[in-house]
């Protein structure tokens, strides 16, 4: 069952232990949620009914210098291999 979203605060991806979180050059952090499968602003904040705070301050963060076709194929997870 689905949380009433209406009586939470709103949260942000990064302090989530569903996200995968990225970022290329200086742009925003950007979060792939494993349980919504799709992509975000980690810091944006947001109401979200899969949020599981994962008790990290610091998660590890994959940083890009360059766009490559293909290079976040080894950071999310292909469908039906969610873990």
């Amino acid at each position: 069952m689905a949380k009433n979203t209406s009586e939470q605060s709103p949260i942000t991806c990064l302090t989530c232990k569903n996200g995968i979180f990225m970022q290329w050059f200086q742009n925003p952090v950007v979060a792939y949620c494993r349980e919504r499968c799709e992509r975000v602003v980690a810091e944006a904040p947001r109401y979200c009914p899969t949020f599981a705070p994962s008790g990290i301050q610091n998660p590890e963060i994959h940083h890009f210098d360059r766009y490559e076709l293909n290079q976040i194929d080894d950071i999310i997870p292909k469908k039906g291999d969610l873990s």
